[in-house]
């Protein structure tokens, strides 16, 4: 297989940086090229900090978005569809949604239509960053494309020095805080913190995270608490938990309760009132093995695009 272009839009912002966090994984590990262009910043930019081109304006220059297009052998729409803002006609092109929400009482994923594609009849593949999106993107062209997280980067490296008992949490920030701790257990609520200063605060103080427990899978806060070697409380649909006994070897050694936030409190203040080097060790370790972004994209990525041209 020739060295192909990749060309990554979003004609809507880029929800979590993670536009821009996998394109960067992928220039570093790809076998093929990859460049994106973003039609706006995220809404709460100056809220969250995520990464994002130093200047905005350059990303959107009609000029260089057209010669982009006409670089490009394939074009791979995040978040939002062609129909929003720039069209790659004469391309290969496929969708991959980054938008995942779960209902309990279907028993299916979802996702808010005005993040998604208005009509995925033009698309040669569709993905998502979680399994479940299949429910609404159907079986016939859906592919998992996980997120992309730079384990190597120092934010995202552990910090092994010894600390009290620190349970951090971005979602469910309401209900967590609202809840009577455990004397000696510091609460770290992290909502609407700037994201290196949440995986700053996370990696120096936080001894256990509550990731997601209600939407059925990771999240990118459950991931990066893997990185940084921290147990960590989630709910994962089966569907996820499917996809992860496939994805590796071993699975995660992580802590997985019911879509339940009380449950996952009960859950956080055991682990962290018994504290286990070697579990911290055992999280990093399987990151590093097997959610390294040149394995993922090996296996995912590369793959993906492959078949697009093909």
């Amino acid at each position: 297989m020739k060295q192909l272009k990749i060309l990554h839009v979003a004609n809507s912002f880029d929800p979590a940086g993670d536009v821009i966090r996998c394109v960067t994984e992928l220039k570093k590990y790809s076998r093929h090229r990859h460049e994106y262009i973003l039609a706006d910043r995220h809404p709460y930019q100056d809220d969250y900090g995520y990464q994002e081109p130093a200047l905005m304006e350059w990303n959107t220059e009609p000029g260089l978005v057209a010669h982009l297009f006409d670089w490009a052998d394939v074009v791979l729409y995040h978040f939002v569809g062609w129909e929003k803002k720039w069209s790659g006609k004469g391309k290969p092109t496929a969708f991959r949604n980054i938008n995942i929400y779960y209902n309990a009482e279907t028993d299916r994923f979802w996702s808010l239509a005005g993040y998604n594609a208005a009509s995925l009849d033009g698309y040669k593949l569709l993905a998502s960053s979680h399994v479940g999106a299949a429910d609404f993107l159907g079986q016939d062209r859906f592919r998992w494309l996980p997120d992309l997280v730079p384990i190597e980067d120092a934010l995202y490296e552990p910090d092994w020095r010894e600390r009290q008992p620190c349970i951090s949490y971005i979602k469910h920030a309401a209900f967590l805080d609202g809840q009577a701790w455990p004397d000696g257990i510091a609460k770290q609520n992290l909502f609407k913190q700037k994201h290196p200063i949440v995986l700053f605060r996370r990696k120096t103080h936080a001894t256990v995270v509550i990731d997601n427990v209600c939407d059925g899978h990771l999240g990118l806060a459950g991931l990066e608490a893997m990185s940084m070697g921290l147990p960590l409380v989630v709910f994962n649909h089966e569907k996820t938990r499917a996809a992860l006994r496939d994805f590796a070897p071993e699975y995660p050694p992580i802590s997985e309760v019911g879509p339940n936030p009380a449950e996952a409190m009960a859950a956080a203040v055991k682990l962290a009132i018994n504290p286990d080097s070697g579990l911290r060790r055992a999280m990093r370790d399987w990151m590093e093995r097997f959610y390294h972004s040149r394995r993922v994209i090996e296996k995912f990525w590369d793959s993906f695009f492959e078949e697009m041209a093909g």
